[in-house]
């Protein structure tokens, strides 16, 4: 249930409340999850890439600039597919994110 539909409907059953505050705290729990880790930085799921590992690896001097050989032929996708092993998974609302 949405916000528009909670908050524009006349009559609003228990059940309608019990179900927003079941939503708000699963809200609050992701938050504290958030909170807990103290991740310096957070990506949506779908950031973590080929392009993004690229321009990670490019950021923390991995890549030597002028130098095309060997890293015109690193598989990108399973760069990315390894560094979210460095981050944890946390879920807020619908949205999954990366922190580190």
């Amino acid at each position: 249930m949405d916000d528009d539909t909670l908050y524009g409907q006349t009559e609003i059953t228990r059940y309608d409340i019990r179900e927003r505050i079941a939503s708000i705290q699963s809200e609050l729990d992701d938050l504290k999850v958030l909170a807990d880790y103290q991740c310096e930085t957070y990506h949506r799921t779908d950031t973590i890439n080929a392009g993004w590992a690229q321009d990670y690896a490019d950021t923390i001097g991995a890549i030597k600039l002028g130098i095309d050989w060997p890293y015109n032929h690193i598989d990108w996708e399973a760069a990315a597919n390894e560094l979210k092993q460095d981050f944890i998974e946390v879920n807020f609302g619908d949205e999954t994110y990366f922190g580190r």
